[in-house]
């Protein structure tokens, strides 16, 4: 998703950025939700888009999917980051954070070959 280029300078900011455009901060919301609909993302205006708890990947599904805990862990966290293109240094915290943005659990599951038997 991009959103377009739109040149100013952001109220919070003493001088423009260095392209003299402005940051996402500074879009207005409309524009956002355009690029999110072109995009094929869909939500709700209620504000509510947390998933249940039961929902979430955890650590624990890090560990059994062996991102985290093991010998090779930092490997396997390299290539499923490079698969899913985010940043291959990204830390637990972050990847677990993205994950559940990204993706729900089943299909964390099937990304990494856990098909979750041990819940």
């Amino acid at each position: 998703m991009y959103i377009p280029d739109v040149f100013g300078k952001e109220k919070r900011k003493e001088k423009p950025s260095c392209e003299g455009k402005l940051g996402v901060e500074g879009i207005k919301k409309e524009l956002i939700i355009e690029a999110f609909r072109k995009a094929g993302i869909s939500f709700t205006d209620d504000g509510n888009t947390e998933r249940p708890v039961r929902d979430l990947i955890t650590r624990t599904d890090l560990y059994e999917a062996g991102l985290t805990g093991m010998q090779d862990s930092a490997e396997r966290r390299r290539t499923i980051l490079k698969k899913i293109g985010l940043p291959e240094r990204l830390s637990t915290t972050g990847m677990l954070e993205a994950f559940n943005t990204m993706m729900t659990r089943e299909e964390f599951y099937k990304l990494t070959e856990n098909k979750g038997e041990t819940e």
